[in-house]
């Protein structure tokens, strides 16, 4: 009893930490959303008055502008989220958690904003570039450029159902970060150069333009991502009413802390697997057995030939619902044959006793599949 209501306090302070945290941080709906109410005026007020004292609209130079400013932008983001290194619950552990990613509609069509406005700006001024415009700084744009729609193609790529998060820094991932960061500086640099030269009739403002839009997609960024921290958060206080109301127990608090959460300890989750198998296979075997025996009580008890509907019908009623359930359960053992080999694809952190363990344990889930995958009684 102790240790359940030790995990239950786990639970509620787990609760406290996040809301203490968000208040510590700043980052409130009340402050991005005047944020964003702020920029949003100063975008309709900038762009009203580039317009009202604008003649003639130099589209391309326009473009050129806005290339240089736009991928400018994207370059800094990249450089921030280099500085944004992910960040494990444990420090110590390999975990295996289940992606179940919240990305909403409105995330994408951002994502899609924030990479395309570059990507095809930088398109047309490379089309209808001037001699004054060096190729070559086209070049590492399109670097840019290519990066940013990998990771907009990326983002509609189903994701794995399950992956294994590493506690440690993978350092196979560091030249890439580093080339990216480099490309990014030069990207930023030269975009600086290249605009000072860009002859444009009031320059300034429809850099602040450009600039404020993308502060914009920022805030709107910032706004979902607090919105699936909400929403993580708002499911951890609902776990927690669970607790109390169904009164969980120690085991049954810290499945569905790792199942929903933090991820399954790599040698918790083959065990948890583990002792599924067992349970279905003597379930399943024991539950075969007594149709069986039902069966034959019934060839004894009535004549199939004299009274075939009443033996139908007696025969249903033994079976149930046994082949639903089987099949079921054949297709949740394969979701988990999935699972396994998608782990067995990145285990360079496992040890050898877990990698065996795994071996073991596919081999288990295959035998079951392969015996009950078109079985009939």
């Amino acid at each position: 009893m102790a240790n359940q209501e030790n995990f239950k306090n786990f639970i509620s302070k787990l609760n406290d930490r996040n809301l203490q945290r968000k208040r510590e941080s700043g980052m409130t709906s009340y402050v991005l959303y005047s944020a964003l109410i702020f920029c949003i005026y100063k975008l309709y007020k900038n762009t009203l008055y580039y317009f009202q004292n604008l003649e003639n609209l130099d589209i391309h130079n326009s473009i050129f502008l806005i290339s240089f400013v736009s991928n400018s932008m994207v370059a800094f983001y990249f450089i921030a989220i280099s500085f944004q290194p992910e960040k494990n619950i444990f420090s110590n552990f390999t975990t295996i958690k289940y992606d179940k990613s919240n990305t909403s509609f409105y995330g994408y069509v951002l994502m899609m904003t924030f990479f395309l406005i570059p990507t095809l700006s930088t398109l047309f001024s490379f089309i209808y570039r001037t001699d004054n415009l060096n190729i070559e700084y086209f070049l590492i744009l399109g670097i840019l450029n290519i990066i940013s729609i990998i990771i907009v193609l990326s983002t509609f790529v189903k994701k794995n159902n399950i992956k294994l998060v590493k506690s440690n820094i993978n350092e196979n991932t560091l030249p890439l970060e580093a080339l990216i960061f480099f490309i990014s500086c030069g990207v930023i640099i030269f975009s600086i150069i290249m605009s000072i030269e860009i002859q444009l009739i009031e320059k300034f403002i429809f850099i602040k333009v450009v600039l404020l839009l993308y502060v914009i997609l920022f805030i709107f960024d910032r706004i979902i991502d607090q919105n699936r921290k909400d929403d993580n958060t708002f499911n951890l206080e609902n776990f927690e009413y669970e607790i109390y109301l169904k009164n969980l127990n120690d085991d049954q608090i810290r499945e569905k802390l790792q199942e929903n959460y933090v991820g399954f300890f790599i040698d918790y989750w083959i065990d948890f697997n583990d002792k599924k198998y067992n349970n279905f296979s003597y379930n399943i075997e024991n539950k075969i057995e007594n149709i069986k025996l039902d069966l034959e009580k019934l060839n004894q008890d009535v004549d199939i030939k004299k009274y075939p509907i009443e033996f139908a019908g007696r025969k249903k009623q033994i079976l149930g619902n046994f082949e639903e359930e089987l099949k079921m359960e054949v297709s949740n053992f394969s979701n988990l044959l999935n699972e396994i080999r998608k782990i067995n694809k990145d285990k360079s952190t496992l040890s050898d006793t877990e990698k065996k363990q795994l071996i073991d344990l596919e081999k288990k889930v295959i035998d079951f599949i392969s015996k009950y995958k078109n079985y009939k009684i």
